[in-house]
């Protein structure tokens, strides 16, 4: 965590975690660590995209994917539970 002065202070949690959302169509987006052999494995499939990002946790995780439900009136926290976190993102978050 980035204090007033600039210095950096230690949070107990990694800020800025790289993390791989994986879209296979009508599926819930599946949420992999960055690097994650599985991805290469999954993206194997049609119609499959990807998109990589930065997140602190879940929670901003959610609030990147589901953007335009949030803007209309979705709630944050309740779209976490649609997404699929993989064992290897668990691990980071």
């Amino acid at each position: 965590m980035r204090t007033q002065d600039g210095s950096t202070q230690e949070t107990g949690r990694r800020e800025g975690l790289r993390i791989t959302v994986v879209y296979a169509g009508m599926g819930d987006p599946e949420v992999h660590a960055a690097g994650c052999a599985d991805i290469a494995r999954t993206m194997k499939t049609r119609g499959v995209s990807s998109e990589e990002l930065d997140a602190a946790d879940a929670r901003a995780v959610s609030a990147h994917v589901y953007a335009d439900q949030i803007d209309e009136g979705g709630d944050v926290d309740d779209l976490v539970a649609a997404l699929s976190f993989k064992p290897c993102a668990l691990a980071q978050l």
